[in-house]
């Protein structure tokens, strides 16, 4: 799959589309945009949960869409995942049964996000929930999160639940133990929206975590973006 093909969508979305679905997911907490999507072959042993990102509110399926094909092309069983939005503990409950769902037939799961995606597949990975995880830029430190983030960029307005218990509950960082299974991150050193310090902090807590600091900051364009499907895959295929 060409790098240039990852995020091929996203030029058939216009302004006006793309500001509706933000104000309707902010003024509904706990919509999803679109059902689960499947890709793959249902009786495949490796199965893979796939998590957009979109800091927990806004998005859906469609943008891992490419990442769900090129998943299934090497024989994954693969679930995109339209988890709750504007609502952490729901999404949190949605992912565990979609987990446990997946384990059926006894096979492997994995979990792949980005960004937010990202924090909420390090979440599972941290909880022992997957067999191993991919996180592109995560969120996993919810607590800190907006304190260390560029002004503005957080917004819990609208959020279902953003108590600082829940914040402190989904995240990866609190979790972190000897006992979590392996998880690859990787970071932009000059990431503004998602500050590399979330994902040295969860390093220090995690001994099967690995972090790759790369060039960059937090945008589609970044080349560590547009391959995080291959180094996932890459990385996946070793547990």
């Amino acid at each position: 799959m060409k790098q240039i093909e990852k995020r091929s969508f996203v030029s058939g979305l216009t302004a006006t589309v793309i500001l509706a679905a933000a104000i309707f997911a902010l003024a509904f907490p706990g919509y999803a945009q679109a059902a689960d999507t499947y890709c793959g072959n249902a009786s495949s042993k490796r199965a893979v949960v796939l998590i957009h990102g979109g800091s927990f509110g806004l998005g859906g399926p469609y943008m891992t869409q490419d990442s769900c094909r090129a998943f299934a092309a090497k024989g994954y069983y693969v679930i995109n995942s339209d988890y709750p939005l504007g609502d952490l503990l729901g999404a949190e409950r949605y992912l565990g049964v979609q987990v446990t769902s997946a384990r059926k037939g006894g096979r492997k799961v994995f979990a792949y996000g980005e960004s937010a995606g990202g924090g909420l597949a390090a979440l599972l990975a941290s909880r022992s929930l997957v067999n191993a995880a991919f996180a592109w830029a995560p969120v996993s430190d919810l607590y800190r999160w907006k304190a260390e983030s560029e002004r503005g960029f957080v917004n819990w307005s609208g959020f279902r639940n953003f108590d600082s218990a829940t914040l402190i509950r989904m995240s990866a960082s609190n979790w972190a133990s000897s006992r979590s299974t392996p998880l690859l991150v990787v970071h932009g050193r000059s990431d503004t929206k998602v500050p590399l310090a979330q994902s040295t902090r969860l390093k220090a807590r995690y001994p099967a975590m690995t972090l790759q600091v790369v060039a960059g900051g937090h945008a589609e364009t970044e080349p560590s973006f547009l391959s995080a499907t291959s180094s996932a895959l890459t990385w996946l295929s070793r547990w």
